[in-house]
């Protein structure tokens, strides 16, 4: 593998906390349990949350590596799980993938997506549950698979993408290649001064003027 995979892919992993592991789900709170596939599911992706109930997901490892590179390297290069497809294999026989810091509900919608589960998936989704898919894919970059879906819930929001409050439209564009919208929010940002601090990049707003910051995950490179 390059050394520029092999970097790309220790920065998601770390402040995700992606391990492979046999989970102890004795110790865990209550979770909430989603069969994403349940025919040829072979893994089971647990996401921690704190403060709130854990989610795991039945998911099949040939559909994630089919509609992501990450989760594709992930898998491939994982030595538990390579073990694990070469042992004899019942129903419940699953390999565990442990995850934070997604949006449960997010992460669920992009993992329907990949199987192609479409009687699963809502026509319309609220412009922070946009953002919070947009940041699940931009994770395991896997936007492309998922394009379809992505254009359908961005469509009602397009008209508000030089509104005041939807700065974070701009990863939204980035991530999904809305060229059009990603240039005039990168111009207008820009042309405000966007400065990266801790927490998020600060913008300032003209009209009306309001200092606001990008949501935390959007990479500085994008704005310039």
């Amino acid at each position: 593998m390059s050394d520029s995979k092999s970097a790309q892919l220790e920065q998601i992993s770390r402040p995700f906390s992606n391990t492979w592991q046999s989970a102890d789900r004795a110790a865990m709170p209550e979770t909430v349990h989603l069969d994403i596939c349940t025919h040829s599911g072979d893994l089971r992706i647990i996401l921690i949350t704190t403060g709130s109930p854990n989610t795991t997901y039945r998911v099949s490892s040939h559909q994630l590596s089919t509609g992501s590179s990450i989760f594709r390297t992930l898998l491939s290069e994982s030595a538990a799980f390579q073990s694990h497809l070469q042992q004899p294999q019942t129903p419940d026989d699953l390999c565990d993938f442990v995850v934070q810091n997604h949006d449960a509900t997010a992460l669920g919608l992009v993992l329907y997506c990949l199987h192609m589960r479409s009687n699963y998936l809502p026509n319309s989704v609220s412009f922070n549950l946009l953002l919070e898919v947009t940041a699940v894919c931009n994770h395991y970059a896997c936007a492309a698979a998922i394009h379809p879906w992505a254009r359908l819930w961005m469509a009602q929001w397009e008209g508000h993408a030089m509104d005041p409050g939807y700065e974070n439209w701009i990863f939204i564009a980035w991530v999904f290649g809305r060229e059009e919208i990603f240039k005039k929010l990168s111009m207008e940002l820009i042309f405000q001064g966007a400065e990266a601090e801790r927490g998020g990049i600060e913008i300032v707003t003209q009209n009306p003027r309001i200092v606001t910051r990008l949501d935390s995950r959007v990479p500085k490179k994008i704005i310039g």
